[in-house]
């Protein structure tokens, strides 16, 4: 499995090539973005994938110096329970 990150959305795609997830986001002025919807495809779920997808992201906005808005209700309860993000 591999991850594209398309400027507002990230998508992990499997060895088929096939879309199997994915983060949306949006930038917020110059310092805050807003992770609005993560979604791994049923069958998947259960293999981290949605946490991969959220950590990808949270990649990309540290290295823009941004701050997250958990606004998806996964990414909440991510962020609740791993203090690190």
């Amino acid at each position: 499995m591999h991850f594209i990150d398309q400027g507002s959305r990230i998508i992990a795609v499997d060895a088929s090539e096939q879309e199997v997830g994915e983060i949306t986001f949006t930038r917020m002025g110059t310092d805050l973005a807003s992770f609005d919807h993560t979604f791994v495809n049923p069958e998947l779920r259960g293999y981290s994938i949605a946490e991969m997808l959220v950590q990808k992201a949270a990649e990309v906005m540290r290295k823009e110096n941004r701050k997250v808005l958990p606004y998806c209700s996964y990414v909440e309860r991510l962020f609740e329970r791993k203090k690190e993000y």
